[in-house]
Order: structure tokens, then C-alpha cells, then sequence
């Protein structure tokens, strides 16, 4: 997954579980869901908030338009 971010298009880590469980999530990216050529979708949009040390989903908008 990649997210569109204000520092440019950049790739989400792998979801690392046993990692995950004892991260703390000090290290965050926040942006939004995006294909690697930065196309974003149209009918609405998907914001993602993601720990960089583990790849753990933190949180998730979804808005339909």
C-alpha cells in the first residue's frame, strides 16, 4: 500500500505482528491511500495512519462522496 503523504508518495512497511505487539508507534505516517504513480480515488477517499517501525494500521478514514 502507499500513501500520499505531504513528504511525497511513499510505501507502507510490511505488517510485522510480533513486532507490532510490543511497538510503541512513536514513528507515524499519515496520509492518504494512493497507487504507486500517486492516482488517488475519485469517488471518495481512504486516510491511513500507519507506524513506520512495524506497519500497524493505526487509523482509518473512509469517505464516500
Amino acid at each position: 500500500m502507499y500513501l500520499l503523504t505531504k513528504d511525497g508518495i511513499q510505501e507502507t512497511p510490511k505488517k510485522k505482528t510480533l513486532k507490532a505487539f510490543f511497538c510503541k508507534h512513536q514513528n507515524r505516517m499519515r496520509g492518504q491511500s494512493c497507487s504507486s504513480s500517486g492516482l488517488v480515488r475519485i469517488s471518495g477517499e481512504d486516510l491511513y495512519e500507519v507506524c513506520r517501525d512495524c506497519g500497524k494500521i493505526l487509523s482509518e478514514r473512509h469517505t464516500q462522496y
